[in-house]
């Protein structure tokens, strides 16, 4: 991960009292006509010279650069620069152009918003090949993602609860992954296959799914859908395949929201993987 970091720090105060009205003097025909002066443009900030910067937040800069070399991000790849009015207060390979990280998600955000609206969304259909009977499916349980970027283990656990209410408990055949899905962030389809048939199966449960679980709301029933067959990722739909459930993303500009607000770099990548 890279990082630019420019901090500037300009501030006008400027005051008045709001009771007195400002009079303007009519000239006589004595006076010569006023000349209304130009004003002046505002002053662009400038850079601060690199000798004297503080000690103090030179050290926490330092510390921050050793703590993310220590996680695998090399230093060389960091660029700060931090500077109050003229100022500088710390900087790291500042004055080297390096990639801006995660402002350019506002360049993704703007496309997705283009491209899809404030208010699309992204439908994660699931569907049957076969009866259902004595609480079993007899077929394959079949997932045909859209590229929903926020497909978690919640999205799971809330439609395994829709398939128990439907009377399915056990599927006889496969999951069958289609098309774009993706879940806990993860773009692979069989991974993410393997993470829903997790997430449908309470008994199953890893210690992630189970703290989410946790945050739901008091009540909410602890679904079971067990696969007896394997996770299969296939390129077209089966030709008996019968829907079952349609799943709908949060509005893109929820999505888009999440993605800034915790810095997505995986949400990121799908919708620029979405949007060309």
């Amino acid at each position: 991960m890279t990082a630019a970091v420019l901090v500037t720090l300009c501030v006008l105060v400027t005051a008045c009292n709001p009771s007195e009205t400002p009079q303007t003097e009519v000239p006589s025909a004595e006076d010569s006509i006023a000349e209304i002066p130009t004003p002046e443009p505002p002053q662009t900030p400038t850079i601060a010279p690199l000798d004297n910067p503080d000690p103090t937040v030179t050290a926490a800069i330092a510390q921050y650069i050793n703590s993310l070399s220590s996680q695998g991000f090399a230093s060389e790849n960091q660029g700060i620069w931090m500077q109050t009015g003229e100022t500088l207060l710390a900087q790291h390979q500042g004055t080297i152009p390096l990639p801006a990280a995660s402002l350019t998600k506002i360049a993704t955000s703007l496309v997705t918003l283009q491209t899809y609206g404030p208010d699309g969304e992204f439908v994660t259909q699931i569907g049957a090949t076969g009866p259902i009977a004595n609480g079993e499916l007899q077929g394959d349980l079949v997932i045909q993602g859209e590229g929903d970027p926020l497909f978690v283990w919640e999205e799971a656990m809330a439609i395994a609860n829709r398939l128990n209410e439907m009377g399915i408990q056990r599927v006889t055949g496969d999951l069958v992954i289609l098309d774009n899905f993706y879940m806990n962030f993860e773009t692979d389809p069989a991974i993410a296959g393997n993470l829903f048939l997790e997430g449908i199966n309470g008994q199953i449960w890893p210690s992630e799914a189970e703290t989410q679980y946790q945050t739901l709301p008091p009540g909410t029933p602890r679904p079971q859908v067990a696969i007896a067959g394997t996770v299969r990722v296939a390129a077209a739909p089966p030709t008996e395949l019968q829907p079952l459930i349609r799943h709908y993303s949060l509005p893109v500009v929820e999505l888009l929201k999440r993605m800034n607000q915790y810095s997505n770099n995986p949400m990121a990548e799908m919708f620029a993987d979405a949007v060309g």
